[in-house]
């Protein structure tokens, strides 16, 4: 693709096609990883790539193309091609035609330079003090060290024309001793130089250390407080199959038929805020249609809100489209959620886990199904890296990894404590992006069995 602009091959390509009704989306992007495990860092990589998707609409019959050629001429084609495909695919009910013109609600902070072009050495010489952090204990450091650059642009020929940048550091660390015990930490940061590594590797060791010999628990209810990334994992499945306006449509959402009712407790209020992230520099304000994102208020102190949509479901329910068109996880495109935030309450942190006479506390969850039943987000899985007996406020020792199957609106409801900070967790199902969550003290959380760490 040499140098050029992404929107500028973009637009002479949709010009060339000769084709009415088009829009291309136009993703490069630039990866740094380094993988290791046992103290040693076992792979370093750099990939760079490229991928565009071709969408052509004829008679309201929509086929799309997608290529890793990103040249005026293979994307030309690309276009062609698409058309050549729509007389085979049924007609798109209600489909509103390719986003016009229109200006983004926020601009993005530029990519901090240090993260833009982190060279494998950077990355590298930044896990030498996590390494020698966890040897000094005993244990051993497994993981990954990632940089990664993106830009990505939207050209429509009904005149919308977008692009934006952004780069993100991540790390996910998790120490492991010879016995089989875990401890986990991670972080996403817009700058290299702001992802502590040896203080997440710190934090890391000391639950693992803390999680020598652990003691089964009988299964039942437990006071408990969630750290940030345990939070997380409950909060994006609770956006896969609740906060996308499709799962509303079919009623499967949590929010379906429900706007302005009360669904979970007063204190929580959840957000998708993709302005903010962009202005953070975490993130883009626009969707893969070139539609400008705007801040969705999905639950406000315990009352549903509305979903985000893309511009086929708003057009279906006589709206705008907040723009949060994305590809799920069946390749289809649908509107989802991207930059997740659960508003922050009034608790210092420790304070949290000395409100517990007796509970547990929580590093993570794993191997989480958010499927069973969605209009209740209704949940099960493991917790894992760390879970921890709690009296009179003091973590006293580890326990063995426990199973919850539980409603996660019900107990919201009973969260009577909130930290006071919103941590950025790294998203499980990307390597885009993050989701700010608090950590959460909820009452009698409910425990089904007990489950090995696999």
């Amino acid at each position: 693709m040499a140098d050029a602009p992404l929107l500028e091959v973009l637009r002479r390509a949709i010009e060339r096609s000769g084709e009415p009704e088009v829009e291309l989306y136009a993703r490069r992007s630039r990866r740094g990883f380094a993988r290791f495990a046992s103290n040693v860092l076992g792979q370093h990589g750099e990939l760079d790539d490229v991928e565009v998707t071709a969408r052509v609409a004829r008679g309201g019959r929509i086929a799309a193309v997608a290529t890793n050629r990103a040249t005026v001429d293979d994307l030309t084609d690309a276009i062609r091609d698409a058309a050549s495909l729509c007389p085979y695919v049924p007609p798109c009910e209600g489909f509103p035609g390719f986003a016009g013109a229109a200006p983004l609600s926020a601009e993005t902070a530029p990519p901090a330079p240090a993260t833009r072009d982190a060279t494998p050495k950077d990355r590298a010489d930044r896990l030498a003090p996590a390494f020698a952090r966890a040897a000094e204990a005993g244990l051993v450091l497994s993981g990954t060290l990632t940089t990664t650059w993106l830009e990505s642009a939207v050209a429509t020929s009904a005149g919308q024309e977008v692009s934006g940048e952004v780069a993100l550091a991540g790390a996910r660390l998790f120490a492991l001793s010879p016995d089989g015990q875990s401890g986990f930490a991670g972080a996403t940061r817009r700058e290299l130089d702001a992802l502590d590594l040896g203080g997440l590797a710190a934090h890391a060791v000391d639950r693992c250390l803390r999680a020598k010999d652990p003691r089964p628990l009988a299964p039942g209810r437990y006071d408990v407080v969630l750290e940030p990334a345990a939070v997380a994992e409950l909060l994006e499945w609770m956006s896969m199959t609740g906060f996308g306006a499709a799962e509303a449509e079919q009623g499967t959402s949590l929010l379906a038929g429900r706007e302005g009712e009360r669904v979970t407790g007063a204190r929580i209020t959840i957000v998708d805020d993709a302005p903010g992230m962009a202005k953070a520099g975490l993130g883009l304000p626009f969707d893969r249609e070139g539609t400008p994102s705007e801040k969705v208020v999905l639950i406000d102190r315990g009352i549903a809100g509305r979903p985000v949509t893309d511009r086929l479901t708003a057009a279906r329910a006589g709206a705008r489209s907040t723009g949060h068109a994305s590809v799920g996880l069946d390749d289809e495109l649908r509107p989802a959620a991207k930059a997740l935030r659960l508003e922050p309450g009034a608790d210092d942190p420790a304070a949290l886990v000395r409100g517990l006479d007796a509970g547990l506390l929580v590093s993570r969850f794993h191997y989480v199904n958010g499927m069973l039943d969605p209009r209740r987000a209704l949940m099960t899985g493991t917790t894992r890296d760390g879970t921890y007996w709690v009296e009179r406020g003091e973590p006293m020792h580890a326990v063995k990894n426990l199973r919850f199957t539980d409603s996660i609106l019900e107990a919201f409801a009973r969260a009577d404590g909130i930290a006071d900070r919103v941590e950025p967790v790294p998203t499980w199902w990307s390597e885009w992006g993050a989701t700010f969550v608090p950590a959460l003290r909820i009452r009698g959380f409910r425990f089904t069995g007990a489950a090995e760490a696999s």
